[in-house]
């Protein structure tokens, strides 16, 4: 089972909210891990009112709350004993229209020979992309520009995960 939200993004989605829960086969070998995952659960989307209130729309019609359902793979491979380099890809499908394509690719790594001592306990370097391609035309409406200029988001982040 999976649950997820984002709220307030850079390029204007509001809210986003799912949940699903999937079947999943996978294969969990030392150096190699992969899965495929399939389900059905709930895809909420709201678009921010401020960026399309120029192009005409009002704040109905901004909202898509649907059951539908998901594709997911997933890999990972180690890169030696300290780091990993992961990736994942996820389709959300409402019948016969796309609503939503996800990537990530993170690259893991073990840096406690780097920092040393202190309260940190098995400090891991990551350095992620996140990528979401919508499909913006279950609110687009006819006679007006496209809702957004924009289909896609990507964040990147670079973090330092410890135990203390």
């Amino acid at each position: 089972a999976d649950f997820n939200t984002r709220i307030n993004t850079a390029s204007s989605i509001e809210r986003q909210i799912t949940a699903l829960p999937a079947l999943a086969a996978g294969y969990d070998g030392r150096y190699f891990q992969a899965s495929l995952e399939g389900g059905a659960g709930w895809f909420f989307l709201e678009i921010d009112d401020d960026a399309p209130r120029a192009q005409g729309y009002g704040r109905e019609g901004l909202r898509n709350s649907t059951l539908a359902y998901a594709l997911t793979a997933k890999a990972r491979v180690k890169l030696g004993e300290s780091w990993a380099l992961s990736g994942f890809a996820r389709h959300w499908q409402d019948g016969s229209q796309a609503l939503e394509n996800q990537y990530r690719v993170e690259l893991r790594g073990d840096v406690s020979r780097w920092i040393g001592g202190g309260p940190m306990k098995n400090p891991e370097l990551v350095l992620s992309a996140d990528a979401y391609r919508y499909n913006l035309n279950v609110y687009n409406r006819a006679g007006l520009p496209p809702v957004l200029r924009w289909d896609d988001d990507v964040t990147f982040r670079v973090l330092l995960e410890t135990r203390w």
